[in-house]
């Protein structure tokens, strides 16, 4: 059995007096692994990237601390992984915030490879377990939730990536049941009550794992658009899909700077 750390205690919040069917946030308790962090890929992770931003992006009127910010693209490569993780580090490191990286992409997951550590536990295990099961890094104030072991729950899975089931295929866009969303409500309720910030390195908005309803769940959309592979029919599409009032800002990568710019 892991050792590990308690950061919360389970508690709940949000009645509403006088209504009958009250909404109730779960803080789960959190735990972080005690296992010493594994060198970071700086293939992934350099100066060269996290060296671009700053505190900046949270914008003059927001607050720096328990926020959620989604990060998506257009379409899968566009480097929203990239711009995530780097992001993390530049507000853990550069900004001292208290930061969580959660990786959204269980299908694809790159997270813990990144960072060093193992899939799993995870998210798919906190959202209909008990705790939420962290991992430290060694960028000091930088932890992660990596995705999890995509057949830890089965219901799970099937809400997040769809399944091959009865010979069709379950649309996780159509197919997300309260339990899941609810799962996952309080996962990021209960990482933005201990964090300064946490960063959803969320699917790209064409994955089949992309859903609308968990965009609600984070405070602002940080979009990543690849300069050398994103179409204008790619953002149309993107536009589609996205409230543009939860769009906090863009980050263009592979982008070209003309030497005078340096």
């Amino acid at each position: 059995m892991m050792d590990t750390t308690t950061r919360a205690e389970a508690q709940t919040d949000g009645e509403k007096q006088g209504s009958s069917a009250s909404l109730v946030r779960l803080a789960k308790p959190i735990v972080v692994s005690p296992d010493a962090p594994k060198p970071v890929d700086t293939g992934y992770v350099s100066s060269r990237f996290y060296s671009c931003f700053n505190a900046s992006i949270l914008g003059p009127t927001r607050s720096p601390t328990h926020l959620a910010i989604g990060v998506t693209s257009p379409r899968r490569g566009d480097g929203k992984t990239l711009v995530a993780a780097n992001l993390a580090v530049a507000l853990a490191a550069a900004s001292q915030l208290e930061t969580v990286l959660v990786d959204l992409n269980v299908k694809n997951p790159m997270v813990h490879s990144i960072f060093g550590g193992r899939q799993a536990p995870g998210l798919m295990e906190a959202l209909t377990g008990p705790t939420i099961q962290l991992m430290k890094t060694r960028v000091k104030g930088l932890h992660i939730l990596p995705a999890g072991t995509i057949t830890a729950s089965l219901a799970a899975a099937e809400e997040f990536v769809g399944e091959q089931h009865g010979g069709g295929r379950v649309n996780s866009r159509q197919g997300l049941t309260l339990d899941a969303m609810t799962g996952f409500r309080d996962v990021m309720y209960s990482l933005k009550e201990e964090f300064d910030v946490v960063i959803v390195d969320m699917p790209s908005v064409t994955a089949d794992s992309f859903s609308t309803l968990l965009t609600h769940q984070v405070d602002g959309l940080l979009l990543v658009v690849a300069q050398d592979r994103s179409k204008h029919t790619d953002l149309e599409a993107m536009m589609r899909v996205v409230n543009p009032s939860h769009i906090i800002g863009f980050v263009l990568n592979h982008a070209d700077i003309p030497a005078s710019a340096n």
